[in-house]
C-alpha cells in the first residue's frame, strides 16, 4: 500500500465500517509514513480494483495508535506488529483474502523479530 492507494483505501473503509470507525486521510498517511521501508501494509486487487487491505504497525504495548490519530510514530524498538485495520469488500468476502492478508502479516512479524 502506498499514498497513491489512499482514495481506494478510504472508499473501501467506508463500505466496510460504520461511521464511528472511519479514519481520515491524514491518519492513514501518518500510519503509512510510520511503516516506511517495512512490509506492513497491503492491498488485494481484483479486475475491478481494490478488494481488501490490511494496515499493521510496529509498536510497543504502550504506543498503540488511537483511531483516526493524525500522528503515528514508530518506536525505536518495537515489540509487536499490531494489526490496526483490515477491510474486505462485501463482494470479496468468500475469496479468502483476509486469511491471505493475515498470513502476510505473520510473515512480516517473523521477519521483524
Amino acid at each position: 500500500m502506498t499514498l497513491a492507494d489512499l482514495d481506494a483505501v478510504l472508499a473501501l473503509q467506508q463500505r466496510c465500517y460504520g461511521v464511528s470507525f472511519l479514519e481520515g486521510r491524514a491518519a492513514f498517511a501518518a500510519k503509512l509514513a510510520a511503516t516506511q521501508g517495512l512490509d506492513c501494509c497491503w492491498m488485494a486487487h481484483g479486475p475491478q480494483g481494490p478488494l481488501a487491505y490490511a494496515v499493521s504497525l510496529p509498536v510497543c504495548e504502550q504506543t498503540l495508535p488511537a483511531l483516526d490519530a493524525p500522528r503515528c510514530e514508530r518506536p525505536a524498538a518495537p515489540t509487536l506488529l499490531y494489526l490496526h485495520d483490515m477491510a474486505v469488500a462485501p463482494e470479496a468476502r468468500s475469496l479468502g483474502l483476509a486469511s491471505r492478508l493475515l498470513a502476510q502479516l505473520r510473515l512480516s512479524a517473523q521477519a521483524l523479530a
